[in-house]
């Protein structure tokens, strides 16, 4: 089944939200995240999937769906001037 191209663009701009070096949480709904696999980074981004990679080195390819970026709040900076 070929899609349209609107669902193409759609799928596309889904895609460019990910960037290499970003990390991002794996959906409930997936296998990975049952397994343990909650946070990996993204190595590179295909035509169709966000391929990343796990903290013991392990490639998984997503559908960009299946991913959910995670945004990290470290310490905030003291901006009291003390």
């Amino acid at each position: 089944m070929q899609r349209t191209k609107q669902q193409r663009d759609a799928h596309h701009e889904k895609l460019s939200t990910f960037v290499a070096g970003q990390v991002v949480e794996t959906h409930p709904a997936t296998d990975a995240w049952m397994r343990g696999v909650r946070y990996v980074t993204v190595k590179f981004i295909g035509r169709e999937y966000v391929h990343v990679e796990d903290n013991d080195g392990r490639t998984y390819k997503f559908n960009p769906d299946n991913l959910v970026p995670f945004y990290f709040e470290g310490p905030q900076e003291n901006t009291n001037g003390s």
